[in-house]
């Protein structure tokens, strides 16, 4: 009997010993930190150790705006990590002072809050400064959204964030379950990036200086799901970009001051089912100039300044248009010609 009991003792003690073992793998991979100072550290650190893969924040922390600020931005390279903000908050970053680089890797479960005189981003991915390199964007346009799909497969993935303001720059993005909200500026930005933006709030202050949700450079973007943009106009589409709207989406795009829609240099943007456009009291609903493209497909709801349907077709008496022609590229759709829309509803 004794020798029963003990054998069922070990094989239980052997059991939690293997259980234990199988909860502490993934931890090791971790590098847990509480300061900002080991935040900072922990990005080379994980570089430097294959063991390691994920930043995992196990408090809140202040940004230092002695050690990174808009002079001297903090831009660490992020290619394989997972930072992880466990449930916290990373507050007070100065304009552009946190830019993460690199492909291949996940920012997700968290909180990042800019400084009060942050007039640009909390946070940044890839972040130059510069816009319409057609080379470099086009070079992260998947061909699939599929992990078969080498350029898909390298994209940066942001889950479950609020911040007050993100921008993507040449990147291929997957973008899910997030909320840019209370920007001075923008909410959320693709610049010369592709990728899906999925259950997504981009929604500037009131006095918020451009639009909610901004494709630009290039940059070929679908976004699906449950969708909100707002800003001083509610999405910008320029500069050779393509943005369209998943059939199955049901997005709400807004304005505090102007347009729904702002579209210019060769941008093209297709609105259809699941779709509402609405300007801001006293402004039509659309902006378009310099070649830009619109396509509004049966389903779409396009609002006036007074929340009444817009019957089709659509006429330049709900439009702010300008006649210049397409400036950006002479190859480009656009290019050399004015802006045109075809409004299927």
């Amino acid at each position: 009997m004794k020798k029963t009991i003990l054998a069922v003792l070990a094989v239980t003690l052997c059991l939690l010993l293997a259980s234990c073992a199988s909860t502490k793998g993934p931890a090791d991979s971790a590098i847990h930190v509480a300061t900002f100072d080991e935040f900072t550290a922990a990005f080379a650190a994980a570089q430097a150790d294959p063991a390691k893969d994920t930043i995992l924040l196990e408090a809140d922390i202040a940004w230092d705006i002695t050690k990174y600020n808009a002079e001297l931005q903090f831009t660490p390279k992020a290619t394989g990590l997972t930072i992880d903000l466990n449930g916290h908050t990373i507050s007070g970053v100065p304009k552009n002072a946190f830019n993460l680089t690199g492909d291949s890797f996940v920012l997700q479960n968290g909180t990042i809050l800019g400084s009060d005189d942050n007039s640009r981003y909390s946070v940044n991915i890839n972040y130059e400064g510069t816009n319409g390199l057609k080379d470099q964007a086009l070079a992260h346009v998947p061909a699939a959204y599929d992990d078969s799909d080498p350029v898909w497969a390298k994209r940066v993935i942001v889950r479950n964030i609020y911040a007050t303001g993100m921008l993507c720059g040449y990147s291929t993005m997957d973008i899910k379950d997030c909320e840019f909200i209370g920007g001075q500026y923008r909410g959320l930005v693709f610049q010369g990036s592709s990728g899906i933006v999925e259950n997504v709030k981009a929604i500037t202050m009131e006095e918020g200086a451009s639009g909610g949700f901004i494709a630009h450079s290039y940059g070929t973007v679908l976004v699906k799901g449950n969708c909100e943009f707002k800003g001083k106009f509610g999405v910008y589409s320029c500069q050779c970009s393509t943005l369209s709207f998943d059939e199955d989406c049901d997005v709400k795009i807004g304005a505090w001051v102007t347009y729904g829609i702002y579209l210019e240099k060769q941008g093209f943007t297709t609105i259809g089912k699941g779709v509402t456009v609405q300007p801001a009291p006293g402004r039509p609903t659309f902006y378009m100039n310099t070649g830009a493209n619109l396509v509004i497909e049966k389903g779409a709801v396009v609002l006036d300044a007074d929340g009444n349907e817009i019957p089709a077709p659509l006429t330049e008496a709900n439009i702010d248009y300008k006649d210049k022609v397409g400036e950006s590229d002479a190859d480009w759709m656009g290019g050399g010609v004015v802006a045109t829309w075809t409004d299927n509803r």
